[in-house]
């Protein structure tokens, strides 16, 4: 996601939330420099995959229901990784997830 050729978030690390809900968005590929996201509401999108989240280390919530694609839901290990010591909440009602063994990693989800 970029707006005039430039990232989306670019220059945004002390940002501590965003709500993307309904936006069309089908990659997440623009929290790179969202260092200090703690909160990430991405509902209602075209989103398959939980990716770009690898500097992501204090996000504690995400919010990924109701996405409007019908390829199964997959997971970026490297994503799952910086998240995993962090988010205590993941909401990911009606996506087509097949296999959530990935989830295992998440630590602290309450």
């Amino acid at each position: 996601m970029t707006f005039i050729g430039q990232p989306a978030f670019k220059g945004c690390k002390n940002i501590l939330q965003i709500n993307l809900f309904s936006n069309m968005i089908q990659k997440m590929d623009c929290f790179e420099e969202c260092t200090k996201l703690q909160k990430l509401y991405l509902e209602g999108n075209s989103i398959s995959r939980l990716e770009g989240l690898q500097n992501c280390q204090a996000l504690q919530e995400l919010y990924l229901g109701n996405q409007k694609v019908k390829r199964p839901f997959t997971f970026d290990e490297y994503s799952l990784a910086a998240i995993s010591h962090s988010v205590t909440l993941l909401d990911m009602p009606n996506v087509n997830m097949i296999e959530c063994k990935a989830l295992y990693y998440l630590e602290n989800l309450n």
